[in-house]
């Protein structure tokens, strides 16, 4: 039996990434994350919290907003995410309020932004061969087997 441990790939992943986001801040680009969130779910929030943790040890910029008070805010808040220059990656974080389909919601994260493949366009170019993100839990999973 092969016991597959992913803590030696995850280390070579965060060294070249954090490698990456310092190249961008020694060239004057400061990484930046926008991690939405539009429910007050406990795990979530733990992830978010871990989410955050995980990105300024690399040396990017993670800012939560934090939408749980103003759900109907969603859309034109990343709207506008997706809108700004200074935010280079997106993560919308679920579980999302019961009116606020997934794929409805997400297709407003730009492909090129969508770090956590959750753009229905977004898992059509993965399989297309094109470039884009694909969902973090599968390209983990792959990322490991390979």
């Amino acid at each position: 039996m092969t016991v597959l441990s992913g803590r030696e790939l995850a280390a070579a992943i965060r060294a070249r990434v954090g490698a990456e986001a310092a190249a961008l801040a020694a060239g004057g680009v400061a990484p930046l994350l926008a991690v939405v969130t539009a429910t007050t779910d406990s795990a979530s929030a733990w992830y978010v919290r871990s989410i955050v943790a995980a990105a300024t040890k690399v040396g990017i910029t993670a800012d939560v907003i934090d939408l749980s008070a103003a759900p109907e805010q969603l859309p034109a808040r990343l709207a506008g995410l997706a809108n700004d220059p200074a935010v280079h990656a997106m993560i919308l974080q679920t579980p999302l309020p019961d009116n606020a389909p997934l794929a409805e919601v997400a297709a407003a994260i730009p492909p090129d932004k969508d770090v956590d493949g959750a753009n229905p366009a977004s898992l059509g170019r993965v399989l297309a061969g094109l470039p884009a993100y694909a969902p973090a839990t599968a390209a983990a999973v792959v990322a490991l087997l390979e």
